[in-house]
C-alpha cells in the first residue's frame, strides 16, 4: 500500500507521541480533516515550550510568548527541525529532545506529564 507523505508523517508523529508517554494533544486545523499534533516539553534549565507539528514538513515552537517556525531536517532516526536561518534547532527521539538556540549550549528536554 502506498502512503502519501502527510499520512506517513502523521503516522510517525503519532508513533513518537505514543512512545513519548508525555502530554500530547490534537487540534483540528483550518482544513477541518487534518489534525495538528503538539507536545509540551520541560528542559533541564527550567524552560518550557510547546511544539506544534502542523504539517509534514514544519513545526512551530511556542516559548515565552514567541513562536519559532521550524522546517523538517534529515534525520537518521527520531525528529530534526531547524529554523531557516539555523538559529533554532530541535532534535529528539521518544520523549527526549535537545533544544538549541544560536551558539548557546544545547538544553536537554523531555515531554511533560
Amino acid at each position: 500500500m502506498k502512503l502519501t507523505p502527510w499520512i506517513a508523517a502523521t503516522a510517525i508523529a503519532t508513533t513518537l507521541a505514543g512512545c513519548a508517554g508525555g502530554h500530547t494533544t490534537e487540534d483540528t486545523t483550518d482544513s477541518g480533516d487534518q489534525q495538528a499534533r503538539s507536545a509540551a516539553y520541560v528542559c533541564q534549565d527550567g524552560s518550557q515550550f510547546t511544539v506544534i507539528f502542523d504539517s509534514p514538513e514544519t513545526a512551530k515552537v511556542e516559548m515565552h510568548g514567541d513562536t519559532f517556525e521550524l522546517e523538517r531536517q534529515r534525520s537518521g532516526s527520531g525528529m530534526a527541525y531547524a529554523s531557516a536561518n539555523g538559529q533554532h534547532q530541535l532534535r529528539g527521539k521518544g520523549n527526549e529532545a535537545t533544544w538549541t538556540v544560536g551558539r548557546r549550549m544545547p538544553v536537554q528536554c523531555e515531554t511533560s506529564a
